[in-house]
């Protein structure tokens, strides 16, 4: 069961590996295609064409008559084609990149992961669910009533961060307390480290979104200077979209870090407040149940000592 359970931890980060492996290879095809070269704009045409014979018109004689005043013609009606155009011209280019690019859908792929995360950290780690209230007072009354199995038993029982605390330092009470606190520390340091390696996830998108809109960057610039190289008068069209592609890629990549850094950073700082009044709040309860275990002993009677061989001997004097 142990195996499986490390399988089971070890699985996000290898899902993780596969993902940035997938990024860099859909990246790089989607920056050779953008370099593929293109047919210039003024590209002049093929040398049968050019030297193809051309039909001579007659000469007419010059008119002499008076020309008749023309009317203005009617400006033509915009054809389908046409407003198709000016409709793709005024799409959005953010939508255009997000959704047709591979870059836009990796970061998008990041945002949703991001979105998941936040709200399975803000469900996670909230004082009543690690810290429940009715899980304290039954633990306290259990204690003042000297019902120190049952307090073991309502411990143990409870899934909470704060039960099990509590259960890993009752189990070693009777060995001292000063073995109780090791042990409630330890179990409570042992669930902070996965609470810390849910929260690392926040902070790998936060330093993967900057780099993912560099790569995106990178590849628009490709396709624009791929465009320049081709000589000529460049495709004004193709060069505003790898300008357009590099720069939507910066800003939704830096808009990710500004949104994952701070988030990383809150619920950093809520994880350890909350670890803190769990040690302090256990320590304490732990500190009480061994005193007054202690003073329900039965004490030696004045001038008799104990030996090792459970035998008595009146003391001197």
């Amino acid at each position: 069961m142990s195996n499986l359970a490390d399988c089971h931890r070890l699985q996000p980060g290898r899902w993780l590996l596969i993902f940035l492996c997938m990024m860099l290879g859909w990246t790089l095809v989607e920056a050779t295609q953008d370099a593929k070269p293109t047919a210039p704009a003024n590209a002049k045409p093929d040398d049968a064409a050019a030297t193809a014979p051309q039909a001579t018109e007659p000469v007419r004689p010059p008119d002499t008559t008076t020309p008749a005043p023309t009317q203005p013609r009617p400006a033509p009606a915009p054809s389908p084609a046409t407003g198709g155009e000016t409709a793709k011209a005024d799409a959005n280019p953010m939508l255009t990149f997000l959704f047709m690019s591979v870059t836009g859908w990796i970061l998008i792929f990041c945002y949703v992961s991001f979105v998941a995360l936040l709200v399975l950290l803000i469900l996670d780690l909230r004082s009543s669910h690690l810290m429940p209230p009715d899980l304290i007072d039954a633990i306290e009354e259990a204690l003042n009533k000297k019902k120190y199995k049952e307090a073991f038993d309502v411990a143990n029982q409870d899934p909470s961060l704060f039960g099990r605390v509590m259960a890993a330092g009752m189990a070693r009470l009777q060995n001292g307390l000063n073995e109780a606190r090791d042990a409630s520390t330890a179990m409570l340091e042992n669930l902070k480290a996965r609470k810390d390696h849910l929260m690392a996830y926040v902070a790998i998108l936060g330093t993967l979104g900057p780099l993912i809109g560099l790569v995106g960057t990178v590849a628009g610039m490709i396709a624009t200077f791929a465009e320049l190289g081709q000589g000529g008068t460049p495709n004004a069209s193709r060069l505003a979209k790898g300008i357009s592609h590099a720069l939507n890629a910066t800003l939704v990549g830096i808009f990710l870090s500004v949104l994952a850094i701070p988030a990383y950073s809150f619920f950093k700082n809520r994880l350890l407040r909350i670890v803190l009044d769990a040690d302090l709040l256990a320590d304490d309860l732990l500190t009480q149940t061994f005193h007054a275990s202690k003073k329900g002993e039965p004490e030696a009677k004045p001038g008799i000592a104990v030996s090792s061989s459970s035998s008595t001997k009146p003391l001197n004097g």
